[in-house]
């Protein structure tokens, strides 16, 4: 048999008097000895990460630069310098309550349409006019054509959500010869910008005339047209009753335009500083002006030059001053070969071509074309046939 374990002693008696509790202590925890610190002590200044900042020569941001130049040396004289260039007109009519409101330089202009139209003598609507007006038009004033044609030119851009419109008539302070001058000088980017180019014809009337000529308009005759023709990213025709007759893809305009200018410029395909500066001249050849200066005072845009405008120094002096212009911002230039070197010869140059235009323009020229132009140029003919032989008539039904 195994040994029997002896049982476990019982437990001392329980003294009578408890247990004093130890005396509270300070530091219920030792600090660790200063070596075990896990922060370690900072490094010397020449172990910083970060570097010390450079000298100011070295300073990494450049000094402002200096207030923006209109005519930067490289492009412009410095004669030209005083004749400042606006990419946006300064001056909008508020389509909505037929008042002008001005835009400084330091303020955004909003977008806007604008209006191409020939002019009438006595019908147009000035500056003077419109600043007077906005106190009450007077009846004089509303009984003018050209009150009429703002008005309905207003209603045109609020239909299309454009707020405000420029009008040449109007908008240009005559009085104010170097506001003139500038707004004549900076026309084409006027045009350029603008979200679309009403073109008002006066003289066609599609409810007498089912035909779209655009020879027999005087829109497409004038020299300011031109650059209004050209410089548009979108351009809209109406008739003398404001009804939509096309645009420049209009088959009539487009089959007009394309003996004259480039249709690559016109779809936007081609930049006009892409032509050379006599094509671009023989584009204004046949067009006319009722001031004389004028002939060269509407390729300013074209040509993409500034020149001070003076009224009353004659078209020779105008062309002279332009032949200068050309020559100093185009100087050593492949565009300026050919160019005549003053007015005079300019002009007898212009109307050389002019000359050569209208002969090769009578010429015959034998080429193949659809069935859909050749429908088109029949109607266009059949209407001034008065008489015929049977023989003809017999041709024509077709």
């Amino acid at each position: 048999m195994s040994a029997r374990v002896p049982p476990p002693p019982p437990p001392p008696p329980l003294s009578p008097y408890p247990i004093p509790p130890s005396p509270p202590s300070f530091y219920p925890i030792p600090p660790p000895p200063p070596s075990f610190y896990p922060i370690p002590p900072l490094p010397p200044p020449s172990f910083y990460p970060i570097p010390p900042l450079p000298p100011p020569s070295f300073y990494p941001i450049p000094p402002p630069p200096s207030p923006p130049s209109f005519y930067p040396s490289s492009l412009y004289p410095a004669s030209l310098a005083p004749l400042q260039k606006r990419s946006r007109p300064g001056r909008l009519i508020n389509t909505w309550i037929l008042e002008l409101e001005e835009f400084p330089y330091d303020v955004l202009v909003p977008p806007y349409a604008i209006l191409s139209h020939c002019w009438k003598e006595g019908q147009e609507i000035s500056y003077e006019e419109m600043v007077k007006g906005q106190s009450g038009i007077a009846p004089s004033v509303r009984s003018k054509n050209g009150y009429k044609k703002i008005v309905a030119a207003c209603m045109r851009a609020r239909e299309a959500n454009h707020a405000y419109i420029w009008i040449d008539t109007c908008c240009i302070n005559k009085g104010d010869h170097a506001q003139q001058s500038q707004d004549i000088n900076s026309m084409f980017d006027y045009y350029k910008n603008s979200e679309v180019c009403y073109v008002y014809l006066d003289d066609y009337h599609s409810r007498t005339c089912n035909i779209f000529t655009p020879n027999n308009m005087r829109w497409f005759s004038r020299g300011w047209t031109l650059q209004e023709l050209v410089a548009p990213s979108s351009v809209q025709f109406f008739d003398a009753e404001w009804k939509h007759c096309g645009d420049r893809k209009t088959r009539s305009v487009s089959t007009f335009l394309s003996t004259l200018i480039d249709t690559d410029i016109l779809d936007g395909l081609k930049e006009i500083q892409m032509v050379s500066i006599l094509e671009r001249i023989s584009w204004a050849i046949r067009r006319e002006t009722t001031k004389e200066e004028d002939r060269a005072y509407c390729l300013l845009g074209l040509l993409d030059v500034t020149m001070e405008t003076r009224y009353g120094e004659g078209v020779e002096s105008a062309f002279d001053r332009l032949s200068n212009v050309l020559h100093e911002r185009y100087a050593g230039h492949p565009q300026l070969e050919g160019l005549p070197r003053n007015g005079r010869e300019m002009l007898r140059h212009i109307s050389y071509r002019n000359a050569k235009g209208r002969h090769f323009h009578c010429q015959h020229t034998q080429r193949t074309i659809g069935r859909e132009e050749f429908d088109h140029l029949i109607s266009s003919i059949l209407p001034r046939i008065t008489t015929c032989t049977p023989e003809v008539k017999k041709k024509m039904s077709i």
